[in-house]
């Protein structure tokens, strides 16, 4: 598959403060790739720069395959901050008024996107009028205008109710699917994006410290046995020479996972303290999202 973003090396410096630093991260074409990290880690700043709204300090940005990501913006729409909507106009009005602003004159098309986006019966409805998930619906919509194959949406979810949350949800999907749109989002609503993201791309601190496919993440969050020892490697040797087994994961000096004897515990047991390791903790785990993303944070993960 083609990659529709590469960056190198980006970095993006304020003064004192690297909000992104030496960021290398990939995102495929028909990917919904998530982007997510706490409060400040810079996922709005590395958004800021790869639609151009900021300037890198460092590093590179490769867009389609272009190594001049300005020539190629023009594919690309994006949603970053709050939606810039004229409350004094109704729905169709405001995306009339961007639409001419970018120069997007095909005949039909703000139809189309009124329709695409859920907006068609409210159209004539006033923005000050609305509610939030028919806000971030119209301004997914501006975002839409010019058919962009790369859409950037910064928290798209927040602030929603239930029912607002599954809209967006639906409509990314309907997008991906239908439109074969590519898609960058953040959220801080982890369970959510795990019902439509991809690809994931974990930022700490301004570090990109994983990246993961949705395979390989069901793969690191499926059932295991998550055993506190007093030495990992020494654990790692047990499993191999008495257990049999190298289906497991040495997570830190002292953690290691086991996804083999979840149901037979007490062999675990009996092993490692014939192989003369002492077993602090033993728990059955199957981490959500949100505890691997806990763990990452942490420290308690491997990239």
């Amino acid at each position: 598959m083609s990659n529709i973003v590469k960056t190198n090396g980006l970095t993006k410096k304020y003064r004192n403060l690297t909000a992104v630093c030496d960021v290398n991260m990939s995102i495929e074409k028909g990917d919904i790739y998530a982007l997510i990290g706490e409060n400040g880690a810079g996922k709005s700043t590395l958004m800021k720069m790869l639609s151009g709204m900021a300037k890198p300090t460092s590093g590179d940005i490769v867009l389609f395959e272009n190594k001049h990501p300005e020539v190629a913006r023009y594919r690309m729409g994006c949603l970053i901050d709050s939606p810039a909507l004229d409350t004094r106009l109704n729905v169709r009005d405001n995306l009339e008024m961007f639409a001419r602003a970018f120069g997007c004159d095909r005949e039909g098309e703000v139809d189309e996107i009124l329709e695409l986006v859920g907006m068609k019966k409210h159209q004539y409805k006033a923005i000050k009028k609305t509610s939030l998930g028919m806000k971030q619906r119209t301004a997914i919509g501006i975002a839409l205008l010019g058919s962009p194959d790369f859409l950037i949406l910064d928290e798209p979810m927040n602030g929603l109710d239930p029912m607002g949350i599954q809209e967006i949800r639906q409509l990314l999907l309907k997008l991906n699917a239908e439109k074969k749109t590519t898609i960058l989002i953040s959220s801080h609503l982890l369970d959510e994006v795990a019902k439509v993201a991809t690809r994931y791309g974990f930022l700490k601190e301004g570090k990109l410290i994983c990246e993961l496919s949705e395979e390989e993440l069901a793969e690191k969050s499926r059932t295991c046995l998550k055993l506190k020892v007093s030495d990992a490697a020494k654990a790692a040797m047990v499993c191999e020479k008495e257990l049999g087994t190298q289906n497991f994961e040495v997570v830190d000096a002292q953690t290691i996972r086991l996804f083999d004897f979840v149901e037979d515990s007490s062999k675990v047991v009996t092993a490692m303290v014939q192989g003369g390791v002492a077993l602090e903790e033993m728990v059955h785990v199957g981490e959500s999202l949100e505890e691997f993303f806990n763990d990452l944070m942490t420290g308690g993960a491997e990239k």
